[in-house]
């Protein structure tokens, strides 16, 4: 299946998720005919004189320095594990791993420019700050939709595909940058969530742009005004059994927005469906 995504950037985890996440998406690169860019996600040292300016002196700089390099050693084995399985099952697609050093390294964001894909684990499986602080900074200035994964894999990533529509320029953005996505789905729908705007007009654009990339989207409702828009976008994605969320805009405030932070950060649970992000 061909696409305009020749280019998919991979950023590891180095845990238990590379796993099944790695063979998700060498699978979905042979569909596209894409390569990968694979690159680790790791704790990095900074800068000797800020951490000393920190407080970190003596024993306890030598131990932040030695613990940031085994815990990198570490996660390198299990990406490099599995990749390894991704390979021996997919051995005919073109990857490239690496590690950045924080010196001649480009951060996840900057080297998403040279990609048309991020693909991440979503955030809510993992504890390490440092990897929420990747994931974010990599949704608002990589500029490249950005896909995260949840815990259970869909079969099917693009067997329904849910836009959400906020009647702004970003949801405009992420229509247009996601569309390679979309025009892969089985079905598509678009919710409007911009609760100043009745669904049929704010929706009356951005279907007369799907349509006229060939793309056949229904306008989906929520019914129940009275609950948090959250709950009701997660009660649609359950009983519409929607298996990936396009959405774009936002986090410009840090996760602030209900909507987003149920969708991306949720704290409390671990992520039930894909989402591809442009900010």
């Amino acid at each position: 299946m061909a696409t305009d995504i020749r280019r998919i950037l991979f950023g590891m985890s180095g845990v238990q998720h590379d796993g099944n996440n790695s063979q998700f998406v060498f699978d979905l690169a042979k569909l596209i005919g894409a390569e990968i860019q694979c690159q680790l996600i790791c704790p990095i040292a900074d800068d000797p004189e800020l951490l000393l300016a920190c407080g970190f002196t003596g024993n306890a700089f030598r131990s932040f320095i030695d613990s940031v390099a085994k815990t990198t050693e570490e996660l390198d084995g299990m990406a490099r594990t599995a990749l390894s399985q991704s390979q021996q099952l997919y051995p005919g697609v073109h990857f490239s791993y690496d590690i950045p050093d924080g010196v001649t390294g480009h951060p996840l964001a900057q080297a998403a420019w040279a990609s048309d894909l991020v693909i991440l684990a979503h955030p809510s499986l993992m504890k390490a700050q440092y990897y929420w602080s990747v994931v974010e900074e990599t949704i608002i200035e990589s500029g490249r939709p950005v896909l995260l994964l949840p815990e259970v894999l869909p079969q099917q990533l693009t067997g329904h595909v849910g836009i959400l529509w906020r009647n702004d320029s970003r949801s405009a953005q992420a229509l247009s940058a996601s569309l390679a996505m979309i025009k892969m789905a089985a079905k598509v729908s678009i919710l409007n969530v911009d609760l100043h705007e009745e669904g049929e007009k704010a929706l009356k654009l951005p279907l007369e742009f799907l349509r006229l990339h060939g793309v056949q989207a229904e306008a989906a409702e929520l019914h129940d005004s009275h609950h948090r828009l959250d709950r009701l976008v997660d009660e649609y994605s359950v009983n519409a059994e929607v298996t990936l969320w396009v959405t774009g805009g936002g986090l410009s405030s840090g996760f602030n927005d209900h909507l987003v932070s149920n969708l991306i950060r949720r704290p409390h649970a671990k992520a039930q469906r894909a989402i591809l992000i442009n900010e």
